[in-house]
């Protein structure tokens, strides 16, 4: 586990705080950047107190297992 500090694509290594050594490059064959997401209850923050939100498989799989049930 590191901060990443930047990314040359051009000679393909992700740099990162590592270890207390700033820019520190590490090699990669394959960068997937996933930034994070929210959830969006389209202008109706209100439901967020009672809507599901998944954050896991486990969460999906619960909600699945819920509506079909229903």
């Amino acid at each position: 586990m590191a901060e990443v500090t930047g990314i040359d694509a051009e000679n393909r290594r992700v740099l990162v705080d590592y270890l207390g050594r700033a820019d520190t490059p590490f090699k990669y064959d394959y960068l997937v950047i996933a930034t994070g997401a929210t959830h969006s209850y389209f202008g109706h923050n209100e439901f967020e107190v009672v809507a599901l939100g998944m954050k896991s498989l486990s969460d999906a799989m619960s909600l699945r297992a819920k509506v079909l049930k229903a």
